[in-house]
């Protein structure tokens, strides 16, 4: 069964999600190679779509950034989790959740980029969509993981199956890259937007999932499992 993340692994990634959204906004302000790409990607979106299909791109496939289906979807990870008692520290998640949200505005608001677009002129980088879909989907995903697989004592007691955490992994990526799509195909963001928004939620995840981990209580949590499972 694939392990959980361990605190080097969270500090690595984090880092390195941090070096590369620096890289990619750089480009985007600087008109990079990357930023030179936008209007290709862009045309190709205009391209294979119609205004219906634009339309249920933004809405449908860009879902699972939509602010209140992250929102619902923490709450529900972390009451589940309280209510089961494998994670007593859950409620932590939903600081940061709500402190990131409160950051997007503000970083749209920094870097004032055009969209491509007339129907939202300003605000496109980074996508606020897709940061949400990386970094509060994927609280509950964590949550999930955390909860049913690394204490291994399953939902009712039910033993953990090994493809456990690769569903979930699965799922997660699953959900951003829809969101992607649908940002890029309802002409609402230019691609780099959208990188930008994967690595910031990305940034956010894993310094969440640190911080959490560094908590006495899940600490204590931990301790005890290992030595009742023997791991």
């Amino acid at each position: 069964m694939p392990a959980y993340p361990d605190h080097g692994t969270l500090a690595k990634a984090h880092l390195l999600a941090l070096l590369f959204f620096i890289v990619v906004a750089a480009d985007v302000t600087l008109g990079g190679p990357l930023q030179s790409t936008d209007p290709k990607v862009t045309a190709w979106a205009l391209e294979v779509t119609d205004e219906g299909s634009r339309a249920f791109a933004r809405g449908v496939l860009a879902a699972p950034g939509h602010t209140e289906v992250a929102l619902v979807l923490l709450g529900m990870g972390v009451g589940f989790c309280l209510w089961l008692g494998v994670s007593r520290n859950a409620w932590f998640m939903l600081f940061p959740a709500v402190a990131g949200m409160l950051l997007i505005p503000a970083l749209k608001l920094a870097f004032h980029r055009a969209r491509p677009s007339t129907i939202i002129d300003t605000g496109a980088f980074p996508s606020g969509h897709v940061l949400k879909a990386v970094f509060v989907t994927g609280l509950v995903f964590a949550l999930s993981w955390d909860a049913f697989v690394r204490r291994k004592k399953g939902f009712v007691g039910v033993e953990p199956r090994p493809w456990w955490p690769r569903l979930l992994v699965g799922l997660w990526l699953f959900g951003a890259l829809i969101t992607i799509l649908g940002r890029v195909l309802g002409l609402v963001h230019w691609w780099t937007d959208t990188l930008g928004g994967a690595l910031l939620g990305l940034v956010m995840l894993t310094g969440t999932l640190f911080l959490h981990a560094t908590l006495p209580e899940t600490a204590r949590e931990a301790e005890t499992d290992e030595l009742v499972t023997g791991r």
